[in-house]
């Protein structure tokens, strides 16, 4: 028992934190606590959320991440994960409706959104995803809840989260051939990928689950230097910000390439950090 006693009394001084701690947990926590007062509760759900991420082998993917959470919509736009991209997530418009329990929603089909500054040629070719976790009430969303484009390229970082059955719905970066899946739900933890050059290169996954994968890929990255980088909660239309959703945004992360295995564990981490922060889990 000394032994023992003794070790994690060594894990508590050489990693500066507890072992029950996370060290970017708690950054994130020191950086919230500068704009307002953090519960515990929120704390120890991003503690879970980062241990199972590095449990999991995810975090080194992970080149941005969001968890929406904290006591005001300033708290909510710090991210947790800032590898790439603004030290916050700034708004291209108005003040969205904000709640930790709810999510954070902007006006339907406005140029109200969040800018993260991250431009996606600092993501590799053949691997590079986009997440995120949506509330509100099931049903289709032509609006896109994050990404952006660059019309005259013709290059797209995108994903619908839920469209008519049949459309094309994540775009990495090149529109032909991809994947069009026939969900209509709208909400929960969604997911585009690619991780090759490769014909079957780009899926899109709702909770883990696969719902289609492209017929082709092709293109190069958007290069969004001077205008803005990708768009959350909507999309960034050459430098503009358009087709806000009217899902309410509970997460997002932007990453390298997942596989199947690897989106489905993310999935269960982003489901059981919803459950910790008291939000309604879609299933």
């Amino acid at each position: 028992m000394r032994t023992l006693i003794t070790l994690l009394l060594a894990s508590v001084s050489l990693s500066g934190t507890p072992w029950y701690q996370d060290w970017e947990a708690y950054a994130w926590r020191a950086n919230v606590q500068t704009v307002g007062a953090l519960n515990g509760n929120t704390y120890i759900a991003s503690t879970r959320w980062f241990l199972q991420t590095r449990s999991a082998g995810l975090r080194g993917s992970i080149k941005r991440a969001s968890f929406m959470a904290g006591p005001t919509q300033v708290t909510a736009r710090i991210p947790c994960i800032r590898d790439l991209g603004n030290a916050t997530d700034a708004l291209t418009g108005a003040d969205p409706t904000y709640s930790e329990v709810n999510g954070m929603t902007f006006t339907s089909g406005g140029g109200d959104m969040l800018s993260t500054g991250l431009n996606p040629t600092n993501l590799p070719l053949s691997s590079a995803s986009l997440g995120i976790y949506l509330g509100g009430t099931p049903g289709p969303d032509a609006n896109v809840p994050i990404g952006t484009q660059f019309i005259g390229a013709g290059n797209y970082f995108s994903m619908v989260a839920s469209i008519n059955p049949g459309v094309a719905s994540v775009n990495i970066w090149n529109p032909t051939g991809a994947p069009a899946p026939t969900d209509t739900n709208g909400t929960g933890w969604y997911m585009g990928s690619r991780i090759s050059a490769a014909v079957d290169g780009v899926s899109i996954y709702r909770n883990g689950t696969m719902l289609a994968r492209s017929t082709a890929v092709s293109g190069a990255q958007v290069n969004t230097a001077g205008s803005d980088g990708i768009f959350v909660m909507g999309l960034n239309n050459s430098g503009s910000p358009i087709l806000a959703t009217s899902k309410a945004g509970r997460g997002y992360q932007i990453a390298l390439g997942f596989t199947d295995a690897q989106s489905g564990a993310s999935a269960k981490i982003w489901q059981r950090f919803q459950t910790a922060l008291n939000r309604a889990v879609v299933p």
